[in-house]
């Protein structure tokens, strides 16, 4: 193939092909066109044509960079920088690789587009997250954008609240908010605190006296305050609780829960059922299992080498270890003494006076 020139000829007025856009939104970008050569340098018929290559630079002649644009005779170079003049031109190449040399050269300045500050507030007794392109509001709620950029804000609500919609920036409903930049703006996003939907659960909900039951708070939109009612008397107010029903019979819970947008309540009747233990709280294990009314009179009759369980109830007394054996004392066991439920609580004080222990499920107050 003969070497090929892309001439003013070939390349027809290339420099009145380069659009400028007028809007802001397009000033970071070249626009080039041009008609395709027919014949090669020395006039014979051009038949193998395959594509072209677009050079430009910060000075004239001087490309710093270029662009296999394929079999095409139209290319926008984008992200071009403000303030900058760019200059460029064309080559051709042909099906083998061989390429002709510049075309006629073009330039355009980049005008300096001016950035203005778009910030994003939010209001309200709940909370949410806005983000945008360049915006993570969460934390970061102010960005700065070329003139005529286009924006789309969208809030998405935390757990626990819901959005109201937005106040300002041309910005309305509880939609995607879309601005176009034009001037420092800012917008509010509203977000307004749930009231809490009260729930929880029971473990066990049937037991033998004197047993724990734990209640758990399954509750949602975000409670800051809980109060239990246990059907007993007692009440709680932690979040989660375990309680001791000391009395066979049918217990009704309550549950409350609040935050500052309000209060919700859960009732279950007939919730919890606790029938009589026939076992004493403690035992001595061992072929024929032998139950005491405490941990100080299983200890006094224990023999060297012993273990001791304990139901998982709240025992009232001292305990002193006093003599020259080794136990092990094991809390935490339901009425039969089969499944570990939780720790036994010992409001008392355990003194080692003599022997060795092991204790395990104890919690001491």
């Amino acid at each position: 193939m003969r070497r090929k020139e892309i001439c003013c000829f070939c390349i027809v007025a290339i420099i009145t092909c380069i659009t400028f856009h007028s809007t802001f939104l397009f000033a970071d970008v070249a626009t080039l066109s041009w008609i395709p050569p027919t014949t090669n340098n020395d006039g014979t018929p051009l038949t193998d044509l395959a594509g072209y290559n677009v050079y430009y630079g910060t000075s004239s002649r001087a490309y710093s960079w270029s662009i296999n644009v394929g079999n095409t005779t139209m290319y926008t170079v984008v992200n071009l920088t403000d303030g900058i003049t760019y200059y460029f031109a064309v080559t051709v190449y042909d099906e083998s690789g061989n390429e002709s040399s510049y075309s006629n050269e073009v330039s355009k300045a980049i005008p300096s587009v001016p950035e203005f500050t778009l910030t994003i507030n939010k209001s309200g007794t709940g909370s949410g997250v806005v983000t945008a392109t360049g915006i993570d509001c969460g934390l970061d709620c102010t960005e700065a954008y070329k003139q005529g950029k286009i924006v789309t804000l969208t809030a998405s609500p935390y757990s626990g609240s819901y959005f109201n919609g937005w106040t300002g920036g041309g910005c309305s409903g509880a939609d995607m908010c879309v601005i176009s930049i034009s001037t420092d703006t800012g917008t509010t996003a509203t977000f307004t605190l749930l009231p809490p939907i009260a729930a929880f659960t029971a473990y066990p909900t049937a037991v033998q006296t004197p047993l724990y039951v734990s209640f758990t708070d399954s509750s949602t939109n975000n409670p800051t305050s809980w109060s239990w009612s246990f059907g007993d008397g007692a009440a709680s107010t932690g979040q989660n609780s375990v309680h001791t029903y000391k009395n066979a019979g049918t217990y009704t819970v309550s549950f409350t829960v609040s935050n500052a947008a309000g209060s919700d309540r859960e009732t279950k009747n007939n919730y919890i059922t606790v029938s009589a233990c026939g076992n004493q709280p403690v035992k001595i294990s061992g072929a024929i299992p032998q139950y005491y009314s405490s941990i100080q009179a299983a200890y006094d009759a224990a023999a060297d080498g012993d273990t001791i369980e304990v139901q998982a109830a709240e025992l009232t007394g001292n305990i002193d270890i006093n003599r020259n054996i080794s136990v092990i004392i094991k809390g935490g066991y339901d009425c039969n003494f089969s499944t570990y439920l939780q720790n036994t609580i010992i409001n008392g004080v355990m003194t080692l006076n003599g022997g060795s222990l092991i204790a395990e499920g104890i919690t001491i107050k």
